[in-house]
């Protein structure tokens, strides 16, 4: 069975420093794990340049050019940014194939 989890690749303290390499550990570990990392599409891309192209064949990117700011509540963010990653994230929950799992770190 196919597992996809969403991500905000831009989250937390850290943001593309620590999701991307903990984003490739999972896949690593978990043969039928699929992510869709949302955020910046070119900066995302920049830090998967040079990874195994086997894991990723299993990685989505989902552009989101806005960003939540750490004080910004998830429902004002969804009102007032509308490419934001939560906005993204949830929109990709309204389709066909929606995700398993979502993370958002700080949020």
């Amino acid at each position: 069975m196919t597992i996809t989890i969403s991500i905000d690749a831009m989250g937390g303290d850290y943001g593309l420093e620590v999701t991307i390499p903990a984003s490739l550990q999972a896949l690593e570990k978990h043969a039928t794990l699929h992510l869709i990392l949302v955020g910046d599409q070119e900066r995302i891309s920049s830090h998967l340049a040079s990874i195994d192209p086997v894991l990723k064949q299993r990685i989505r990117i989902q552009h989101a050019s806005q960003q939540v700011e750490m004080d910004e509540s998830p429902s004002s963010a969804l009102r007032k940014t509308p490419l934001c990653v939560l906005r993204s994230i949830w929109l990709r929950q309204t389709r066909p194939e929606p995700v398993s799992v979502l993370v958002i770190p700080a949020h």
